[in-house]
């Protein structure tokens, strides 16, 4: 519970490589046992702490049934030991990926639920009192709440795609999403088609006087950049925060060793301690939506 509101923590899960990825997706770590349930549950036993709710739902191929039912095995272990009721669901391979995923959680899994964060199963928090710190920061004033529809990450892509909204971390204004339709904005024709959804999942919300805050002005996140040829895949990070003083690492890559994300973090210590900005390497864009602050 955070200021009275409920507060559910929504996670795409996908185990292992859907045969469409291709490009930057045939990552070489994507192996097809890929699960990361004992990492992601682990880092919300220990750095949530205002969750009503854990929904976690899954992509499912052939074959995967095997992990989807040891899934529902440790999230009722997850739910034992932390108190938060946690739901295990899921759903077709891609069927709009992870937006598909989300849209149906918060349709049939959100009931009295007012705010949800929206993550893929390859993202973690790092910072103890992330969820707290997240809304209080994104929803401090009554403004925020009754204008603003989402919080994500923008920045420009140079794909025929254009600009891409962070897919994998998000924070969703629950009662706003169903007081202004209740529904991404997924039709049938892009249901296998990732980056067009990734685009076109907010643009039913556009137009009804809605907000998307941009993270990428506020929040370092350690985003997993790939190259195109998976022999030669590996991570770099990828600065999304352009203001003068960055905020904390909140959020990094499952697979990036602590020793990682330690050193991440020391490093944007010290450049705030130097006044230097951390340099991007890709540009904030808005996505044709409106941005709350940020330069």
């Amino acid at each position: 519970m955070w200021q009275g509101n409920r507060v559910a923590y929504i996670c795409a899960v996908y185990f292992g490589r859907p045969e469409s990825y291709d490009g930057a997706h045939n990552r070489v770590n994507h192996s097809h046992a890929r699960c990361h349930a004992d990492t992601y549950l682990e880092a919300l036993r220990r750095y949530a702490t205002c969750l009503d709710k854990v929904v976690l739902v899954c992509s499912l191929d052939p074959g995967h049934e095997e992990h989807f039912l040891l899934l529902e095995d440790k999230a009722a272990a997850f739910e034992q030991e932390t108190g938060i009721p946690t739901v295990v669901f899921s759903k077709q391979n891609p069927a709009h990926w992870s937006y598909g995923g989300w849209n149906l959680a918060l349709q049939q899994h959100c009931e009295g639920i007012n705010f949800a964060f929206l993550f893929e199963d390859d993202y973690l928090p790092v910072m103890r009192g992330f969820d707290k710190e997240w809304l209080s920061y994104s929803y401090s004033t009554d403004v925020d709440k009754e204008s603003v529809l989402i919080c994500v990450g923008h920045w420009l892509d140079p794909s025929k795609w254009g600009p891409h909204a962070a897919c994998s971390i998000g924070l969703i204004n629950v009662d706003l999403f169903n007081k202004y339709g209740g529904s991404f904005h997924l039709p049938p024709d892009v249901m296998r088609e990732g980056p067009a959804t990734q685009v076109g999942y907010l643009r039913s919300f556009a137009n009804k006087g809605l907000s998307i805050r941009s993270m990428s002005a506020d929040y370092c996140i350690s985003f997993m950049h790939c190259t195109r040829n998976p022999t030669t895949a590996e991570k770099n990070i990828i600065y999304l925060d352009n203001s003068l003083i960055p905020r904390p690492l909140v959020f990094a890559p499952a697979e990036l060793p602590i020793g990682a994300i330690m050193g991440h973090q020391v490093q944007l210590e010290r450049g705030q301690l130097l006044g230097l900005a951390p340099a991007s390497t890709c540009e904030r864009d808005s996505g044709g939506f409106h941005i709350l602050g940020g330069a």
